[in-house]
């Protein structure tokens, strides 16, 4: 399976996703914008998980994946806390404007550290 490629798409989802959400202010809008957020959210977990898993011999596969599971909650709390702030501070506007303004940083880091593998 081409990992590369789905991580594209789902990168570019999630950037859709905040952008869309960012005007919405009524329930259906907000509705429609925030699903595919959760959806991306959840292929991501997923093909992480599942490239993990590819790459690990059984025996630390478990242990590994533990911590893994232990850092994304620890930080799944910290960004709730922060969008919390930033929500009381701003509105949800300026929480959604933000998050696509990471995940586009997020997708430009990863791009550029790929680009540098790349390279001979």
């Amino acid at each position: 399976m081409d990992f590369d490629r789905i991580a594209r798409k789902i990168r570019m989802e999630l950037i859709l996703s905040c952008l869309m959400a960012a005007p919405s202010i009524k329930l259906l809008p907000l509705t429609l914008a925030l699903f595919p957020v959760g959806l991306g959210w959840n292929f991501a977990y997923v093909a992480g998980s599942t490239l993990l898993a590819d790459r690990l011999s059984p025996k630390e596969r478990a242990k590994t994946q533990g911590f893994t599971d232990l850092l994304l909650n620890l930080c799944s709390g910290a960004s709730q806390i922060g969008s919390g702030m930033v929500y009381a501070a701003g509105g949800f506007g300026i929480m959604a404007l933000t998050a696509a303004a990471m995940a586009v940083a997020a997708a430009a880091g990863l791009c550029s550290s790929i680009s540098l593998k790349m390279s001979p």
